[in-house]
């Protein structure tokens, strides 16, 4: 089974095919074109060596973890490692990176709490 074919993929079944269609086709070149066009999205500044202060011992281990855990993910998907797996690999990067900047990842199940505490569903 192919890479995309291993995704939840969310919506009906004709857009799940036409995800699918376009994960299944994604090329390393444009993966580089895809990454740039999110850091684009979301204004995220280019960073130099030389533009980065790290604060303390714990800062520099957990950044050296994310690191790490994103060259996992790297190789994981050079070696065609089923998407969940690699999906927690990023997870991982992301809870790191989470602890060494203080900010939390927000997930799925915050996402839902959010939602119901919010809204009046189902009444």
């Amino acid at each position: 089974m192919d890479k995309a074919g291993l995704l939840q993929l969310p919506g009906r079944p004709e857009e799940q095919a036409w995800l699918r269609e376009r994960l299944e086709a994604l090329t390393v070149r444009e993966g580089i074109a895809l990454e740039a066009a999110i850091r684009q999205a979301v204004d995220i500044p280019e960073i130099h060596e030389a533009d980065v202060v790290i604060t303390s011992a714990r800062q520099y281990d957990l950044l050296t973890a994310a690191a790490q855990e994103l060259q996992r993910v790297v190789d994981g998907l050079q070696s065609d490692l089923p998407s969940d797996l690699v999906a927690e690999d990023l997870r991982m990067v992301l809870d790191t990176l989470g602890d060494a900047t203080g900010v939390e990842r927000i997930t799925p199940q915050a996402t839902l709490n959010n939602i119901f505490s919010s809204f009046c569903i189902g009444k």
